[in-house]
Order: structure tokens, then sequence, then C-alpha cells
């Protein structure tokens, strides 16, 4: 049984991280194709702060992209709006 419990819990976190994986997909299409640099280098500033190794820091990424470190964190949170619709979908209503 807890062979069987840690075998569900494992394929659970699996379906999670693929959803994760097609969401932020997905949010890279929609900012390459909305042309708009501004989101294209939002996704590359979340994609080298959370998800690519190795994870690079606020300066670093600022000094990447020439923008002030200020702006990294702007960035992220902008970023997170259509990020959070994506993955949680109409739960994110809930958390706002």
């Amino acid at each position: 049984l807890y062979i069987e419990s840690i075998k569900q819990s494992q394929q659970r976190t699996l379906i999670i991280l693929n959803h994760i994986d097609e969401m932020l997909r997905y949010y890279r299409i929609d900012c390459e194709q909305n042309g708009n640099e501004e989101d294209i280098r939002r996704y590359k500033v979340i994609m080298a702060t959370y998800i690519e190794d190795p994870k690079k820091s606020a300066e670093a990424i600022a000094g990447t992209f020439g923008i002030d470190r200020r702006t990294v964190f702007k960035d992220i949170n902008a970023a997170m709006k259509p990020l959070t619709a994506l993955i949680f979908g109409i739960d994110s209503l809930k958390l706002a």
C-alpha cells in the first residue's frame, strides 16, 4: 500500500511537471507571436531565473539584457500574471 502511494505521487508529480513545461511552451509561443520585445524578454528572464541550469542572478540577467536589476524583478512580476492563468486556469482567479 505504501509503495503504491509513492508510485501514485510520482505519477502526479510527472503530470504536473509536464503541464508546467507545456504552459511555458505556450507562453513562449505567445510572446514570440505577439512580437512585443518586452514580452519576449520577460519569457527569457523567467527561464533564466527559474528553469535553466545554471540559474542566473538578477544582476547577471540584467547584464545579459542591458536592463536595470529592478527591471528584472518587474519582468518577473509582469510574467507571473499570464503564467499563473496558464498553469492554474480558472483557479488562478481565486489566488488574485
